[in-house]
């Protein structure tokens, strides 16, 4: 019998309410007393990682179902786009397992889009979807067969029979078998994605690639693929408090990117989504950085852009906060015209089916520019919006807003000049970059660098932020310190 208990973990008790992980045991479906035992697979199943897979869904998160209709419908978008082809075969390859050094390979993650259309998690495999183009499609699955030497080495495989079982395609086959089965179909229209399959790449090079239909399936989230990219928020928010709390002067970058990852991780993050900025001081006006190799002096602030990665689903989250738990006044200054940009970006978004992200990221540069007149930073001088919009670019060189799902820049073919709908995720990103060696502003506003990012799902009633619980106000922040 297993009962119910708290662990203590890290000097931390969570109890069996805690987000980190339910108890699994109270979902387990007794096995028929028969003596059989449950079959490892290449992947977590209900039976085997029932804190991972609830009942009826075939993956984390998703359902069979779910995955049939969005092959249905990636395969009717395909048509589309080729509506003279009778008929018409998708490939879509996984991704490869790939080597650091010799026998040494990396932690494996999926393709998107392989996993977004069938679910399967292991490498060097192949999905393929096929049929007339006034028909259901018929997918089909090739996989790593059963190999005890291999198996010993990298752990079981799911095998095709039982990948027909678990994600409902219609059929599977060994992987060594898939340049047979697309060479028996010469006169469909053949789509593909470039990979570093050899495989794949071989057999298919007159085809056309596939990536603008299955980003436009992608850029609308459905309800499920919501609620798991609600938790990877979660996750986030709660890791980045507990690294905010953890901070103090002297601090070394590194530390607290592992104290990040280390909070992630225990509440059941795969991995990072991608690797984070941790950036103190004047090293926060480098965008990208990510050497995560300096300590953060007494009176500088720390610019942390961090997300986990739940189900292979991203989140993507920015706070900047003084190292030292209180705000210089000119960190006060900058940082509260930031939360205003923040909050008027938002207040578009309640009409969010008449702006674009461009759209989004012209008003953020006015209302920079504008903020910065005030504080004595942009030549009061400039008038025109076209001057203003220029000088505040100047400030913040990046977008303010990308797509967001599976990848971190989600759906890239997806312009930022198209109309926001509703059930998209994106971003919300406004920052203020004022380099120490930037001579033209006050002094005391130089080497100052900030960001504030979160994520938002555009829904029927308005925006709303998936990354709400991770403090956003300049009191709230401070708040964490007492």
């Amino acid at each position: 019998m297993f009962r119910r208990a708290s662990v203590r973990l890290f000097g931390r008790r969570l109890s069996s309410s805690s987000s980190v992980c339910d108890n699994p045991f109270d979902r387990l479906t007794p096995l028929p007393k028969t003596g059989c035992s449950v079959v490892a697979l290449g992947q977590p199943t209900a039976e085997t990682h029932p804190h991972l897979v609830r009942d009826k869904q075939c993956i984390p998160g998703f359902t069979a179902e779910e995955l049939s209709k969005r092959r249905n419908a990636f395969f009717a978008l395909l048509c589309k786009l080729e509506p003279s082809a009778e008929r018409h075969i998708a490939v879509i390859p996984s991704a490869t397992k790939v080597f650091m050094t010799e026998k040494i390979p990396f932690s494996f993650r999926q393709n998107s889009n392989f996993y977004y259309l069938c679910g399967f998690s292991e490498p060097n495999s192949v999905l393929v979807i096929h049929g007339h183009k006034k028909e259901t499609p018929r997918s089909v699955l090739f996989v790593p067969k059963h190999d005890p030497a291999n198996e010993l080495w990298d752990g079981p495989r799911t095998g095709p029979s039982r990948a027909v079982n678990l994600l409902k395609v219609d059929e599977a086959y060994g992987v060594d078998e898939v340049e047979k089965f697309i060479s028996s179909y010469p006169t469909a229209k053949q789509w593909s994605q470039r990979t570093n399959f050899p495989l794949v790449d071989h057999l298919l090079k007159d085809s056309e690639p596939f990536d603008l239909a299955i980003q436009k399936l992608r850029l609308i989230k459905s309800s499920a693929e919501i609620d798991v990219m609600q938790r990877a928020a979660d996750i986030t928010c709660e890791s980045l408090v507990e690294t905010i709390r953890s901070s103090h002067p002297f601090v070394l970058e590194s530390q607290m990117a592992a104290k990040f990852e280390f909070e992630c991780r225990i509440r059941g993050a795969e991995r990072l989504a991608y690797p984070p900025v941790v950036a103190g001081g004047d090293r926060a006006n480098i965008i990208h950085y990510i050497a995560s190799n300096q300590c953060v002096m007494a009176n500088d602030m720390v610019l942390m852009d961090a997300g986990a990665e739940l189900h292979l689903y991203a989140s993507d989250v920015t706070r900047t906060w003084p190292v030292n738990g209180k705000f210089t006044q000119a960190q006060r200054d900058v940082y509260q015209l930031l939360e205003e940009v923040h909050g008027k970006l938002m207040l578009s978004l309640y009409q969010f089916e008449y702006y674009t992200l461009d759209d989004l990221f012209e008003q953020m540069c006015l209302l920079i520019a504008r903020g910065l007149q005030e504080l004595g930073i942009v030549d009061p001088k400039l008038t025109s919006e076209a001057e203003l919009r220029q000088a505040g670019y100047q400030f913040c060189p990046h977008h303010v807003s990308h797509y967001l799902g599976m990848d971190v820049h989600d759906t890239p073919l997806m312009p930022r000049r198209m109309k926001l709908q509703k059930g998209m995720v994106v971003t919300v990103e406004p920052g203020i970059y004022i380099p120490r060696k930037n001579a033209k502003v006050p002094m005391r506003y130089r080497g100052l660098g900030l960001r504030i990012e979160d994520d938002v799902h555009l829904t029927r009633d308005g925006p709303r932020i998936l990354s709400a619980k991770c403090p956003r106000s300049l009191l709230d922040i401070e708040g964490l310190f007492k």
